[in-house]
């Protein structure tokens, strides 16, 4: 199925694609607070779409700045991602990143944080991504063996245990352990990333599978 997706970036801090666009969002355009992606299956469809979206704009006196504005393209990027007729890509851009985080070793809570939060935003492209990942999570609160931290920081240095902040998390400061386990889980999600698994062909009827699971 073909489609022509367009992009319509913001214009104006007051601007709120998501108000202006209330009743035609997901028939034809998909906003996200400053930012349009409008898609069709045709480009006689993606005319009149396109037409009904601008139409919106103009009754509610915004104005586009065409410099930011990609229009009667078959892929565009959109919230950090590809979009196109074949579905949602990670952009090439972003995998020189996702391969150097194999470079970094993580040396305390924060960098844990900062290194779960990127590859979650990519979640959507690896499977059982929590699964794999439990390791990971678990640094955020058994950040070493014993519980006992070496470190001179002021939070540590009376007792040697790190103490959990009122929302019961450690400071991002507080030093981990980084052992071969947690390499080895970093780089099978890097691993996932950089070799995405076959898309599906939307012209074939799906079969959803669910499950539950305590980890993940």
């Amino acid at each position: 199925m073909d489609q022509n997706p367009i992009w319509l970036d913001k214009c104006t801090c007051s601007f709120s694609a998501e108000g202006v666009l209330e009743g035609i969002r997901d028939e034809c355009c998909a906003p996200y607070l400053d930012d349009v992606l409008c898609y069709s299956s045709s480009f006689e469809d993606h005319i009149q779409h396109l037409g009904k979206v601008l139409s919106r704009m103009r009754e509610h006196g915004n104005k586009l700045r065409p410099a930011k504005c990609d229009l009667f393209k078959r892929e565009v990027r959109y919230l950090g991602r590809l979009v196109s007729g074949e579905g949602v890509n990670i952009d090439p851009q972003d995998l020189a990143a996702v391969r150097a985080l194999e470079e970094k070793e993580p040396h305390t809570v924060g960098d844990v944080k900062s290194l779960l939060g990127f590859l979650g935003y990519y979640r959507s492209f690896i499977q059982d991504f929590s699964r794999i990942a439990k390791p990971l999570f678990e640094l955020l609160q058994n950040p070493t063996e014993t519980g006992k931290i070496n470190t001179q920081n002021q939070t540590t240095k009376r007792t040697g245990i790190a103490r959990k902040g009122d929302k019961g998390q450690l400071p991002s400061k507080t030093p981990i352990i980084w052992k071969a386990e947690h390499q080895d889980v970093e780089a099978k999600l890097v691993d996932k990333l950089t070799h995405p698994p076959i898309t599906s062909n939307f012209d074939l009827p799906f079969v959803l599978h669910t499950d539950a699971s305590n980890e993940g």
